[in-house]
């Protein structure tokens, strides 16, 4: 019994990882962010958006990428809140 709950446990929290990447065409894009954040929604995000201008953080250097992403620490206060807060981490790339 106990290695079942700990299976479950384990797959459970390994199902909630997710990302969205947006790349412009024909573009490398670098390891490290230029700018990161984190959008903090409540009961699972519904209803609720946050708009981040990648324009207003990159200025004239140009953008490369966008991503958000779920971290562990995320999905962790995600789980142990059973979804009432929902953070989600972000990423902006720039041009050097």
């Amino acid at each position: 019994m106990k290695k079942l709950l700990m299976i479950s446990a384990v797959a459970l929290a390994l199902s909630g990882c997710c990302s969205q990447k947006f790349t412009v065409v024909g573009t490398t894009v670098p390891t490290v962010p230029t700018y990161t954040g984190v959008s903090h929604f409540i009961f699972w995000g519904l209803g609720q958006s946050l708009t981040v201008d990648p324009k207003e953080i990159c200025g004239s250097k140009g953008i490369r990428s966008i991503e958000t992403h779920m971290t562990f620490i995320d999905g962790v206060a995600n789980s142990i809140t059973f979804g009432i807060y929902a953070p989600r981490s972000y990423s902006v790339y720039c041009n050097r």
